[in-house]
């Protein structure tokens, strides 16, 4: 059967099942000795959670090219936090979606995740692996307002943002409504710990960027 209808009825948005079967036909034709792919969290589950179950499509398909191929499986990334420096730095609050707010979830830079792709392929090896990549420890909503308090040398309070209105908050930052219910998916899954790491038979690699510094960093460009 042709990939791209293989592929078709399978679960997933449609522009992400059409890209992982050009990357797939690329691979197909070009046969590198090893490839490295970014994939998510949770790309584990093959059901529940469009975003995930893309993810899992995506290490499904690419991992069945016959090349030896290693999976990142990144945690949410720190840069998300650009969006919330403007109010952070004019309200003093930090508004969370990761609730409760003390509960610590993996964060990671997207330099990290960049480096450990680097090295992963440099190194050698054969058949499919699945690393999870976070940052040095695990940070919670009330972390990220903390470091925000520094960078801004403000004092920052972490809000949680109530749950019935998330689609109108997301829409304020940009979002549209229709465009939504995955990003919203994603994060009750993260605050459920319905995805998580400490999968079986996946490796963990820990990142060198902190929060603190990637916020310092954030804060800068956000100037």
């Amino acid at each position: 059967m042709h990939d791209s209808a293989r592929c078709g009825s399978r679960p997933g948005f449609p522009d992400s099942v059409a890209r992982i079967t050009a990357i797939k036909k690329a691979v197909l034709a070009a046969k590198p000795p090893r490839a490295v792919f970014l994939s998510s969290i949770g790309g584990e589950k093959t059901s529940g959670l469009g975003a995930v179950t893309t993810a899992h499509l995506l290490e499904e398909e690419l991992g069945s090219t016959g090349v030896s191929s290693a999976f990142l499986r990144a945690g949410s990334f720190m840069e998300n936090i650009l969006h919330s420096i403007p109010t952070a730095r004019t309200t003093g609050k930090y508004f969370a979606f990761y609730q409760p707010l003390e509960d610590p979830i993996p964060l990671v830079a997207t330099e990290d995740i960049g480096r450990i792709g680097t090295e992963t392929l440099l190194q050698t090896w054969q058949g499919n692996r699945f690393i999870e990549i976070s940052g040095p420890t695990y940070y919670s909503p009330n972390d990220v307002a903390a470091a925000l308090e520094k960078a801004l040398d403000r004092p920052v309070t972490g809000v949680a943002v109530p749950r019935e209105t998330w689609v109108d908050a997301l829409a304020q930052r940009g979002m549209p409504a229709d465009r939504s219910g995955a990003y919203i998916e994603m994060t009750d899954s993260f605050n459920s710990r319905w995805i998580d790491f400490g999968v079986p038979g996946t490796e963990h690699v820990k990142g060198t960027i902190d929060l603190i510094a990637a916020v310092r960093s954030l804060t800068k460009r956000a100037s």
